[in-house]
């Protein structure tokens, strides 16, 4: 079975998951809805519509007691996971899009051996592959004015 064809997926609401992840980083709901703009009642709401979905208990909610179950833990630790990779996100996206493109002149005097010199413009032509090179071999008072 494919991932988008999994019920579980299109029946969770999302948006469940972020006030999950807040509640468990604010160390409460009070907190929380304070963070979210949302009344304490409409967070409660929400865990319980979460804890409905997954039939599972999440929280251990005792006055002066605030703890996650076991599988609040797991739930948490998949959220983090969750929300970092959409986090990365736009940054993966504005990298697909980079292209990087130009012309590099190089002057270099003759018989100089440099295996690290290779290793790394082949490096960066991989990285890099609309970029073009001209090498110019020439005497050392010119590579210094280059």
């Amino acid at each position: 079975m494919r991932l988008y064809e999994e019920r579980f997926i299109w029946r969770l609401d999302w948006n469940l998951l972020r006030t999950f992840t807040v509640v468990v980083e604010k160390g409460g709901i009070t907190r929380a809805a304070e963070f979210l703009t949302l009344s304490q009642p409409t967070v409660s709401s929400v865990l319980k519509r979460l804890e409905d979905t997954l039939e599972k208990r999440l929280l251990d909610r005792r006055p002066g007691h605030f703890a996650l179950t076991p599988a609040g833990e797991t739930l948490y630790r998949e959220c983090c996971l969750l929300f970092g990779a959409v986090l990365r996100l736009p940054g993966l996206m504005a990298a697909a899009e980079t292209v990087v493109t130009g012309h590099i002149a190089i002057a270099m005097t003759s018989h100089v051996i440099c295996p690290h010199f290779d290793e790394v413009l082949a490096q960066f032509n991989s990285a890099f592959p609309m970029v073009t090179y001209s090498i110019a071999i020439t005497g050392s008072t010119e590579v210094s004015a280059a």
